[in-house]
């Protein structure tokens, strides 16, 4: 199924599914058109999305947004060949009211073509974000790894220490 862009029946039903007041990751998953356009404005679908994504960056950080994590998608494990990805992209927002704020924004609004031309295909997906681990449980958390000794521990995974 080919889907661009939301409807503004996909927003009522976010807006009843997402109560406000909570912080929202959204989840982009992109798979760009090889290129849009033609004559001397043609740019390829990632150049498009880029173009979108740049002049979105000052809306973002107005609503209390930030980009959280933006990678090229190398393989899908499972889902076939509809499921195919070029990028994934990750943003957070303080609250579900935020990123409707972004969306009515007049400047995201100008900014819309270049995304909707970038696209093949997309797929949107908003997140409920968990509360922060406290410090006693991850201290727990890092206690009980010591304790299990396990060479799944964090001992082992780089980056991790414990």
């Amino acid at each position: 199924m080919r889907e661009i862009c939301w409807t503004a029946a996909d927003l009522k039903e976010l807006s009843e599914k997402v109560p406000d007041g909570e912080s929202v990751a959204i989840l982009h998953l992109l798979r760009y058109r090889d290129s849009v356009g033609t004559g001397r404005n043609d740019m390829t679908g990632r150049q498009s999305f880029e173009r979108y994504f740049q002049g979105s960056l000052p809306i973002l950080m107005k609503v209390g947004a930030r980009p959280l994590w933006r990678g090229q998608v190398r393989f899908v494990l499972f889902g076939g060949e509809v499921e195919r990805w070029d990028e994934a992209v990750l943003v957070t927002f303080p609250t579900l009211g935020a990123f409707q704020r972004m969306l009515a924004d007049e400047r995201h609004e100008a900014e819309m073509p270049f995304r909707t031309a970038a696209l093949e295909d997309s797929r949107v997906i908003a997140m409920v974000m968990p509360r922060a681990i406290s410090r006693v449980a991850w201290w727990l958390t890092k206690i009980s790894i010591r304790l299990r000794g396990t060479k799944l521990g964090a001992r082992e995974i780089p980056g991790w220490s414990v």
